[in-house]
């Protein structure tokens, strides 16, 4: 998978927290994917700098010349990350005209985050809060556990929806593996899942799984995506 990272600062240019932001969360995802950061700037060993049109006076025209460099060099990434307003525009044409995943860092602030997700706006927010939620989205097939009880024996776990589980009943999985579905989010509504529910694309399960049924769902859901994937 190829990441692109787009910021307006990143080091040695920093002058905030974006660019030490983006440092980080660029060496997280290092091991899990083909990550270039895209920078505006100076040129620099680190990353690929973008300069504004020099033949332009306002300061906000300047940055979204740069953008649209940073959008005309990410044809081939799988998703973009836009970081602050400075490259959101890069981000949305690259999304637009190539048809590439957009993750879009809005705020810093978790809390206030938390909010712009359930009004399912994608956004990330402050470095380790960013590196984990940037890493679920590009990869939805990895279990991500949100609590473990005092005794870690149980675990609340966040797993996305293989497509090959689409119209089937989610309660089969219960009886394969074991574990609980505790909670459906579909779309911008989470719900507590009746029997007979059916499965539907972009689902994302909170499953509660003690240490033989996490293992089961792995197997479960693992074995599900790849014969989605090979159809």
């Amino acid at each position: 998978m190829r990441v692109a990272l787009l910021t307006r600062e990143y080091p040695p240019e920093v002058y905030g927290g974006a660019g030490v932001h983006v440092e980080y969360l660029a060496r997280a995802l290092a091991g899990l994917a083909d990550v270039t950061v895209h920078c505006q700037g100076a040129p620099r060993d680190t990353a690929v700098a973008h300069q504004p049109w020099q033949e332009l006076r306002d300061q906000v025209l300047r940055v979204f010349s740069a953008d649209l460099s940073m959008a005309d060099a990410v044809g081939d990434a799988d998703i973009v990350h836009s970081h602050t307003w400075y490259a959101g525009l890069a981000g949305h044409l690259a999304s637009l005209r190539y048809g590439i995943a957009h993750v879009v860092a809005r705020i810093y602030d978790p809390r206030r985050a938390e909010i712009y997700q359930r009004l399912g706006i994608p956004t990330v927010a402050t470095v380790a809060w960013t590196i984990e939620q940037v890493t679920r989205k590009l990869f939805p097939g990895r279990s991500v556990s949100e609590w473990t009880d005092p005794t870690g024996q149980v675990s609340l776990v966040e797993r996305a929806l293989p497509d090959s589980w689409c119209g089937r009943k989610l309660s089969a999985i219960e009886q394969q593996t074991g574990a609980r579905i505790v909670a459906v989010v579909r779309g911008n509504q989470s719900v507590l899942p009746p029997a007979e529910l059916l499965g539907q694309e972009g689902d994302v399960l909170y499953l509660a799984v003690d240490r033989s049924s996490g293992e089961s769902l792995n197997e479960c859901l693992g074995t599900a995506q790849l014969q989605a994937a090979e159809r």
